[in-house]
């Protein structure tokens, strides 16, 4: 997994399922138009031995977690949800959730030489994304 920190991964597709998910976690109009029409890139970065950083920068916000893998912790996301999230790393798989009183969101963040595929898991929507690595 090593190989893949310090990269940036910029996200050029969301499959038909994206407005989907946004529903399914409470975004508004306003909110889902702003998240379909950003740019999200993303970054892991290793601080030290059991502290990762996890950067999502958009378009219209940062967001940087600092996470330690199976530590549960509480945090505010950029939509302004608030949740307990826990980290966990599988081979070339960076695995988050966010768990929520009435839902649970899956996200997996597979990570290859040249690109990040993502997979979102709430209820049963599955939605798909794609991001490329710029170097």
């Amino acid at each position: 997994m090593e190989k893949y920190f310090k990269r940036a991964y910029k996200m050029i597709t969301n499959d038909e399922y994206y407005d989907d998910f946004l529903s399914a976690i409470g975004m508004n109009t306003l909110c889902k138009f702003l998240a379909k029409k950003s740019t999200t890139i993303t970054e892991v970065n290793k601080i030290d031995e059991n502290q990762y950083e996890l950067k999502l920068i958009t378009t219209f916000a940062t967001k940087s977690q600092i996470f330690s893998p199976g530590q549960v912790k509480e945090i505010q996301y950029i939509d302004g949800r608030r949740f307990k999230n826990i980290f966990e790393f599988d081979e070339n798989r960076l695995i988050e959730k966010q768990i929520e009183k009435n839902r649970e969101v899956t996200i997996i963040r597979e990570f290859h030489e040249n690109e990040m595929l993502g997979t979102i898991i709430v209820g049963d929507i599955k939605t798909k994304q794609k991001s490329i690595y710029e170097n």
